[in-house]
């Protein structure tokens, strides 16, 4: 971020900048990186974003400049199951729930990512005792606080890889992402891809793919109530119902999150760029 946009200027090669993630929503907020990302977006000559919502704030900040949506993709073809994948959340299930609901909790569960404020929202609630939930990533002291104190109904793993964790989206019922602010999640798509229903906070990446209780359940991010409902509406639902949330979300996924959407984008833009005007510089960084 701070050497791309000086290499554009010397080497007269025009800069595409991306904004993944929350790179935007810290930068903004934090002095020393300011000042870099506004030079990494106004030096751009396109800018591209993961959310509607991070396109809209970025152009109310900096509305010079040229700045265009383009969601993650997921390649569904190598994001499916083995039958022997099947067989282990069937048996994880069966070992760990007790019977209960799993919701499953994915990725680095920082404070913003809101794991804290889900399991607060739902303490001395009576939904707790149809629960189980399957964190799996590195979680505060707080939050194994919440859980021992509440004795609320978990299994929690630090880390896992990518080719580790599809078993373990097989045993959940739904995924929850709570996150007070993001980008587009790759657990969206993940669950998304494999007709796991999704409930999560009405924020970014999030209101751009699920449609409340067409494809997913919404609630508003920070809203205790707002949560608790969510959660609620999703146990209240028959199996059938459940289960058509996460075919519904699938679609949606496969058809137009996928990442063959994602790289045309991207090329069609680079061809913008790279025009009979300009060369390609490639730059090794370590």
């Amino acid at each position: 971020m701070l050497c791309a946009p000086v290499f554009s200027k010397w080497l007269d090669v025009p800069l595409l900048t991306m904004v993944r993630g929350n790179d935007f929503d810290s930068a903004i907020f934090t002095p020393r990186k300011r000042d870099m990302m506004r030079d990494a977006l106004e030096g751009a000559k396109i800018v591209t974003a993961v959310s509607q919502s991070k396109k809209d704030k970025i152009r109310k900040l900096y509305p010079s400049i040229n700045i265009k949506y383009v969601p993650n993709g997921i390649d569904c073809t190598q994001w499916k199951p083995s039958v022997s994948e099947i067989n282990f959340a069937i048996q994880w299930k069966q070992e760990n729930t007790n019977s209960r609901i799993c919701i499953g909790l994915f990725g680095q569960l920082k404070e913003k990512k809101g794991v804290r404020f889900l399991f607060e929202s739902l303490q001395g609630s009576d939904i707790l005792n149809q629960l189980h939930f399957l964190l799996i990533g590195e979680i505060t002291e707080e939050v194994s606080a919440l859980l021992a104190e509440n004795k609320i109904s978990f299994t929690h793993y630090d880390f896992l890889d990518r080719d580790e964790l599809l078993k373990y989206y097989l045993a959940c019922d739904a995924l929850a992402i709570p996150s007070f602010y993001d980008g587009m999640p790759n657990v969206l798509l993940e669950a998304g891809s494999l007709s796991i229903p999704v409930i999560a906070s009405d924020v970014d990446g999030m209101q751009d793919i699920i449609q409340n209780h067409q494809n997913g359940i919404l609630f508003t991010p920070g809203d205790s109530e707002s949560c608790r409902k969510a959660i609620f509406s999703f146990i209240g639902l028959e199996e059938t119902s459940r289960r058509n949330l996460g075919l519904k979300l699938q679609s949606t996924i496969t058809t137009q999150y996928n990442v063959e959407h994602e790289t045309n984008a991207y090329d069609t833009l680079c061809k913008e760029l790279l025009d009979n005007s300009h060369t390609t510089v490639r730059l090794h960084v370590r």
